[in-house]
C-alpha cells in the first residue's frame, strides 16, 4: 500500500526548491515547530519552510512538542493530529487549557493533518466541550505555496 506524499503540487511533484524560489516575499526568521510522527513530512516541511528562511524546530510526537515549546517558545506550531504518545488533540488541550502552559497559550497553531476538518473539530468538541482552538487547518496533501501562505498569514496576524 503506497501513501500519498503529504506535500505536493498539482502535478504531483513532491515539494522542493524550484517551485519556491519565486516566493521570496514570504521570508521570515520566525521559528516554527512542525510536529508529526511522519519523518517524510518533517523533511518536506523543513525543506519548504527553511527555503523561505523560517527557523524549523521539529518534534516527532506530542510529548516532545510540549518539551520544545517550553525550551524554544516558537512563534508558530504546525501540528499533526494523529501521533503516538500524545496526539495533536491532547497537545491543543494542554496548550490552551492547562495552567502549566498558560505562558504558551497564545502561540498560534496550524493543524496540518490527513483527518478531515469537520471530524476533528467535532471530536475535540465532544471530548472537551470546547472548540478546537487553532488559527488554521490544512488537510494533507498540501501544496508548498499554500503551506507558506498560511504560515505567513498566521505569523502576520500574530504580530
Amino acid at each position: 500500500m503506497s501513501m500519498d506524499h503529504p506535500i505536493q503540487d498539482e502535478t504531483g511533484h513532491k515539494g522542493g526548491q524550484e517551485e519556491l524560489e519565486s516566493y521570496e516575499d514570504l521570508r521570515s526568521k520566525l521559528g516554527s515547530l512542525p510536529v508529526t510522527w511522519y519523518p517524510d513530512l518533517i523533511r518536506a516541511m523543513r525543506t519548504i519552510l527553511e527555503s523561505q528562511r523560517y527557523q524549523v524546530i521539529p518534534a516527532r510526537n506530542g510529548l516532545e512538542a510540549l518539551d520544545k515549546v517550553r525550551e524554544e517558545k516558537p512563534d508558530l506550531i504546525v501540528l499533526d493530529l494523529l501521533m503516538p504518545e500524545l496526539d495533536g488533540f491532547d497537545v491543543c488541550r494542554e496548550l490552551r487549557g492547562n495552567p502549566e502552559y498558560s505562558e504558551y497559550s497564545e502561540i498560534p497553531i496550524l493543524i496540518l493533518t490527513a483527518v478531515r476538518e469537520e471530524a476533528s473539530r467535532r471530536r475535540y468538541e465532544l471530548e472537551t466541550g470546547r472548540d478546537l482552538d487553532a488559527e488554521d487547518y490544512i488537510e494533507k496533501p498540501v501544496k508548498p505555496l499554500l503551506l507558506l501562505q498560511r504560515v505567513a498569514g498566521i505569523l502576520d496576524r500574530a504580530k
